[in-house]
């Protein structure tokens, strides 16, 4: 439990499958053999990275998993240096398409297209992920709880809508105000519906993987990838800090609000 408690358990489970697919692809190969050193091991994700890269299975993201998950539960293997040389050559091979960041009008248009599809609690975590600048994880962990309305607070400093964060990458109970009025209004609206309906300790939006799958359904009319553009989830984040960038905000400022070390 205590080093499982350096990663969320989501991330457990994605790493708990990824290696499961590992074993059984060195069972496959090797009749079930025990691997008896690191220095195998390295050589076993090594050749399984290979496998990957010139069958296209599985994907490069999984072999990713797979060997970060090993550094995580055997720690004393890092670094398996092989495996990662192997990871860093099929990068040169095969660059990754970067993601870009989210422009306010296109969120805005995203999150219109994921409503009218029916998808509300991701129409309205794109416009909070936008504004906050939250990360995927950190969206689909937020509860009832965790979003607090000070609009009538007896100090002006202190009024406005805040979301915490009950586990972020950079530590506990972190918060950050909604500075859109209007998502404001909305994300206080959306939290009793959900408090009504579901309990005072309900989930405000859908798991990450869902989010992902919503967000590329909501942009497929918009055609970005012919105009040579990728959006991830996290191009909401990436967005809204560089339109704070452009706007002429402190970069102190935005590490703070964006929660950056």
């Amino acid at each position: 439990p205590l080093l499982d408690a350096n990663i969320g358990a989501e991330t457990r489970g994605l790493y708990r499958a990824a290696l499961l697919d590992f074993v059984d692809f060195a069972d496959a190969w090797d009749g079930g053999e025990a691997i008896e050193s690191f220095a195998d091991l390295d050589y076993w994700l090594a050749f399984y990275a290979h496998q990957a890269y010139v069958t296209g299975h599985p994907k490069k993201y999984k072999v990713t998993r797979a060997v970060y998950a090993t550094e995580h539960w055997m720690p004393e293997a890092k670094p398996l240096r092989l495996v990662r040389r192997c990871l860093r050559g099929w990068d040169r091979l095969v660059p990754s398409k970067p993601a870009a960041p989210m422009p306010r009008d296109l969120a805005r248009a995203t999150a219109t297209m994921a409503a009218l599809l029916a998808k509300t609690a991701s129409a309205l975590a794109m416009l909070v992920a936008h504004d906050t600048w939250h990360r995927i994880g950190e969206c689909a962990g937020l509860r009832v709880p965790d979003v607090v309305d000070s609009r009538e607070h007896a100090d002006p400093v202190m009024r406005g809508v805040s979301v915490f964060i009950p586990e972020a990458k950079t530590g506990r109970r972190q918060a950050v105000r909604v500075e859109d009025a209007e998502v404001a209004v909305l994300l206080v609206a959306w939290r009793d519906a959900v408090e009504a309906s579901e309990g005072p300790d309900a989930r405000l939006f859908p798991p990450a993987a869902r989010l992902r799958s919503d967000l590329a359904e909501a942009l497929a009319p918009f055609r970005v990838e012919a105009r040579g553009l990728h959006f991830t989830f996290h191009s909401f984040r990436h967005g809204g800090a560089s339109r704070a960038y452009l706007a002429g905000s402190d970069m102190a400022d935005i590490l703070l609000r964006g929660r950056w070390k």
